[in-house]
Parts: C-alpha cells; sequence; structure tokens
C-alpha cells in the first residue's frame, strides 16, 4: 500500500520504513528517559 501509494521500489519501501521506524525508537527513548527523570 505504501509502495503503490508513492511509487518507489520495495528497497526504498525499507529503507524509508527503517528510518521512521528508528526515529520512533529514539524518540520514544528520549522522552523515557526525560520523564524518569522528571519523576
Amino acid at each position: 500500500l505504501f509502495q503503490q501509494s508513492f511509487g518507489i521500489s520495495i528497497k526504498d519501501t525499507f529503507k524509508t520504513w527503517g528510518a521512521l521506524e528508528f526515529t520512533n525508537s529514539f524518540v520514544g527513548l528520549i522522552v523515557i528517559l526525560g520523564l524518569n527523570l522528571v519523576m
């Protein structure tokens, strides 16, 4: 679905998805650590 919507290759789809997942994980970790310091 994602691939068809943007007309990109499977390889680029996985690279984009991987980058988004990494970013989400990193931001989530920072938020959790930040909350841990506050509480």
